[in-house]
């Protein structure tokens, strides 16, 4: 199985677990601030979507707020993106 394959799979896996269409946040954002520490593909998620080395996907403190995730509760990955920009 190709690198490019494997990803395509934990992607979508992680995003059928994961993502509700009717929240906020994107599914790469819901998937992010998964706090189920016990899954297998947890420590492999995608919490990152990089363009030119750049990050696209970030958390708000609003956005946490709304799910009742405490930034404490996010591993190192997801803290890395959480900004404190206010969500629209």
């Amino acid at each position: 199985m190709t690198k490019t394959i494997l990803k395509k799979a934990i992607d979508n896996m992680c995003k059928e677990c994961t993502y509700d269409n009717l929240d906020k946040g994107t599914w790469r954002q819901q998937v992010a601030a998964c706090t189920i520490h016990s899954c297998p593909l947890h420590s492999v998620r995608p919490v990152t979507d990089k363009y030119n080395g750049r990050s696209q996907t970030f958390l708000t403190t609003d956005l946490l707020k709304h799910w009742n995730i405490e930034v404490e509760d996010l591993d190192d990955r997801a803290k890395s993106i959480v900004k404190d920009a206010p969500e629209d």
